[in-house]
């Protein structure tokens, strides 16, 4: 997997403690996303952890749009500070895979990660509410599962 965070000290905590984490390789690193499309295209991660703010360029959700944008994307996991509907909306209309909040402990970080390397989507709140408020229905809990 790649790290991408604008913020150095965020980068190494992460690397450090998924170290220890069996079956989880950190591949490289970036700190905007300029670096985050060469480490994609050097290393191939099948998974990016990825910031909101970043060292320079584009943000978080630029860059999520950019990678899934790909002919092979990898799946995307955001991981900010940012925990509110419309922090999360734009990161589900670029194609993220999952949307955790940096206060979520490491166990909860680590599943998170398997998870969505594994194909599911893991999100702080339901993806249904956001896209409910999103399309003017805050609150809606009428979606099927289909919808």
């Amino acid at each position: 997997m790649g790290v991408v965070d604008g913020q150095p000290l965020a980068r190494e905590g992460l690397k450090a403690f998924l170290a220890a984490a069996p079956g989880i390789e950190v591949v490289g690193e970036a700190a905007d996303g300029e670096e985050a499309m060469r480490l994609v295209g050097a290393a191939a991660p099948e998974l990016v952890v990825l910031g909101f703010d970043l060292a320079r360029g584009p943000n978080g959700v630029a860059v999520c749009r950019s990678l899934k944008a790909l002919p092979e994307p990898p799946r995307v996991l955001v991981l900010t500070g940012h925990n509110h509907d419309e922090a999360m909306l734009p990161f589900l209309l670029a194609g993220a895979d999952s949307y955790l909040h940096r206060r979520s402990d490491r166990g909860t970080i680590v599943d998170a990660i398997r998870r969505t390397a594994f194909g599911d989507r893991v999100w702080d709140v339901g993806v249904e509410r956001v896209a409910a408020t999103a399309l003017g229905r805050p609150g809606s809990a009428g979606l099927t599962a289909r919808e």
